[in-house]
């Protein structure tokens, strides 16, 4: 008698039936427990994505982090104010992240606005408030992701000379992630 698989232990005390329904039911049976786990285990992981706090870190002109509670945001993105909070580089305490996305289903983008008159699309723009003054950042280049409870980035953002307020200074480097709670 010849075997056909020859590495499989159980299989060389078989008989040919047999081993055929082994396989079988093996196969049947993988299935069932890798959709079983698959199943069980996608909203533990949903809820492991979204991170503890909104948390944003800068390099370039502005050096330094940005953090806070989650707050309430959504699947497009959000708006996060930092008072109080400096960052190296700039006299600002006062700082305004927006982070827009044309969906609120989420998604991931590299393709931002120009400038915040163009039409919506992805982007980020950074402002820091001296005073009365604004000086104000836009996107370059990089990635937003965003989800219906959490999101992230990664961009390059550079003076923005679009905005009533003053353009920033420098090339400024930020990445960070976020998680939304309940409105």
């Amino acid at each position: 008698m010849k075997l056909r698989y020859p590495k499989t232990p159980w299989v060389t005390l078989a008989a040919p039936g047999a081993v055929r329904t082994l396989r079988r039911s093996s196969a049947i049976g993988a299935a069932v427990t890798t959709l079983a786990v698959v199943m069980a285990g996608l909203p533990g992981l949903a809820q492991a994505d979204v991170p503890t706090t909104t948390t944003f870190t800068f390099s370039g002109a502005l050096t330094g982090t940005l953090h806070m509670p989650n707050g309430p945001c959504a699947g497009s993105g959000g708006q996060f104010s930092f008072d109080g909070k400096k960052l190296k580089g700039s006299k600002a305490k006062s700082w305004t992240l927006n982070v827009n996305s044309p969906s609120s289903n989420g998604g991931s983008w590299t393709k931002f606005s120009l400038s915040s008159d163009d039409a919506p699309g992805a982007s980020v723009v950074l402002q820091g408030k001296i005073s009365t003054k604004d000086y104000d950042w836009i996107t370059k280049s990089g990635r937003i992701t965003t989800a219906r409870n959490s999101g992230s980035l990664s961009v390059t953002l550079v003076p923005d000379h679009s905005l009533s307020g003053a353009p920033g200074v420098g090339t400024v480097h930020l990445s960070g992630s976020w998680g939304c709670t309940s409105s």
